[in-house]
């Protein structure tokens, strides 16, 4: 008996709390909201990152690619590391205008590299040297009067007779 009561209660609670959908927020407006905040933190960043290109040279500014903020931290992308370190020579010039537009509004800027491609690291497997060059080393090692040289050439020749085989 009682436990049909909790479920009566239960159900009736659901029914109360479906008929106040005024309290509940419509799902679309939350996320046309949150999309507009997103939208506008990304339009100030562009924002941001024109004026940053104003205060290097074009050759630089083109691989000025994106910029974040937080607090009064600034993140700089750019796409290799030759134009990290040079951007780095540039953050008093950067701070400068920066504060000219948000005055006291950012103390550091942090320059960061930004993968565009996935880097594969190729290795390349080493040549060994041909027969005549396994030969002259082998020769060289018989006419050296250094005895722990003369054993560091024939050991040479040996490994690099097994590993062109």
């Amino acid at each position: 008996m009682n436990h049909e009561r909790s479920i009566i209660h239960k159900k009736s609670y659901l029914l109360k709390a479906m008929s106040y959908n005024y309290r509940f927020k419509n799902p679309s407006q939350l996320n046309k909201r949150l999309l507009g905040k997103i939208q506008a933190k990304h339009n100030f960043h562009q924002q941001l990152l024109r004026i940053l290109q104003t205060a290097v040279p074009d050759k630089l500014s083109n691989h000025l690619l994106y910029c974040t903020d937080l607090g009064n931290k600034l993140t700089l992308f750019t796409d290799k590391s030759v134009w990290a370190s040079q951007l780095r020579f540039y953050q008093p010039a950067l701070l400068s205008k920066l504060d000219q537009h948000y005055p006291n509004q950012y103390q550091s800027i942090q320059i960061r590299i930004l993968q565009t491609e996935t880097q594969t690291i190729r290795t390349k497997k080493p040549e060994t040297p041909g027969k005549q060059s396994i030969d002259l080393i082998t020769e060289a090692s018989e006419h050296q009067p250094d005895d722990d040289l003369k054993t560091a050439l024939k050991k040479l020749a040996c490994t690099l007779k097994s590993k062109s085989s």
